[in-house]
């Protein structure tokens, strides 16, 4: 019994781990594209001429 709930518990470590790693790596990207959408703007804003 004390075998199959270590190896339980080492899969469900391995699964929440790499979860958390996907949900990170979202948000980071997400960042990042937001933090590219400035210089965008500021280029478009330079770029306009009345």
């Amino acid at each position: 019994m004390s075998y199959k709930t270590q190896n339980m518990l080492n899969r469900m470590t391995v699964e929440n781990g790499e979860e958390s790693s996907r949900a990170n790596a979202n948000y980071i990207d997400k960042l990042f594209n937001a933090g590219k959408l400035v210089p965008q703007i500021v280029a478009v804003v330079l770029a306009y001429e009345p």
